[in-house]
């Protein structure tokens, strides 16, 4: 462990997981080096966010537009080969990764992460104040005042969208009279009242679980059905028949053979094992 944070201290990069925009040097693999064509995309992307673009639109843009994401962008490092983008598409989790990756701005931050060796190398997180924040390490490729304006847009958002969620809660709690009140007769549990679905009354089962096993009792019904009137067939018919032009059953004259044939030995005490070497035979 010392020897690495003698690495972190001259900004050297340690960790076996490649950056969005950069690859590792062929010669001092702790040194990043720009990738010209993830750069550009990194840039698009921190442009498409300041723009008012979400995550999710980020996301499909990326993939429409074919670009690797940032798994797949590792593995064509590794390998060589350019995989498929529709693979490993982008999603909104990858999209505010990378908008939070301070390295983009040639900075470097180590000691994020702990790990315990008595827990199982189990990892949790250091506090801020532990990390070891190391400058222009590498070539940067986004801004650092654009990344500082992202970054405050983040949590912008992430504060407006907590108040909200606990106002949405605050409301259904106190100011709804029937809350625990009320039991659902599908699962047993607990309705609420919410408000971010129009108004449906949810319960622990959910109101799409309760479609679903509706909608399985009815298919479950017809088929029980199709069976009574004949009409109901196995995906592969069963050996000795094929489906007809009407998709009923019908003979198959040669492996009907064999089904009699098979039946004529065992009726004359030939075992299963004699009978499948007969066959194979």
């Amino acid at each position: 462990m010392h020897e690495i944070s003698l690495l972190w201290k001259k900004g050297k990069f340690t960790s076996a997981w490649r950056l969005y925009g950069y690859r590792k040097s062929e010669e001092d693999h702790h040194q990043l080096i720009v990738d010209e064509e993830a750069a550009e995309h990194l840039k698009s992307i921190f442009s498409m966010y300041m723009d008012g673009r979400n995550y999710s639109d980020i996301a499909r843009q990326l993939n429409k537009d074919g670009v690797l994401s940032p798994t797949l962008q590792r593995k064509f490092y590794k390998t060589g080969k350019k995989p498929l983008p529709e693979s490993k598409p982008w999603n909104n989790y990858e999209v505010k990764r990378v908008l939070q990756e301070v390295h983009c701005t040639g900075d470097s931050v180590y000691g994020k992460f702990q790990y315990s060796v008595f827990q199982g190398n189990k990892q949790r997180n250091r506090p801020e104040n532990e990390w070891l924040h190391v400058e222009n390490t590498h070539e940067g490729i986004i801004d650092r005042e654009l990344f500082q304006k992202v970054q405050s847009k983040i949590q912008e958002y992430m504060e407006a969208y907590k108040k909200k969620h606990q106002q949405n809660n605050g409301a259904i709690r106190n100011h709804n009279f029937y809350t625990g009140k009320i039991w659902c007769g599908g699962c047993g549990n607990r309705m609420t009242l919410s408000r971010e679905r129009n108004g449906r009354c949810l319960c622990g089962f959910n109101y799409y679980p309760m479609y679903s096993l509706d909608l399985s009792k009815k298919i479950s019904l017809a088929m029980q059905t199709r069976t009574k009137n004949g009409t109901r067939l196995p995906v592969n018919a069963r050996y000795g028949y094929k489906k007809g032009k009407d998709g009923r059953l019908e003979v198959d004259p040669e492996a009907a053979k064999v089904v009699k044939m098979i039946f004529q030995m065992a009726a004359e005490g030939t075992s299963f094992a004699d009978i499948t070497r007969e066959l194979n035979r």
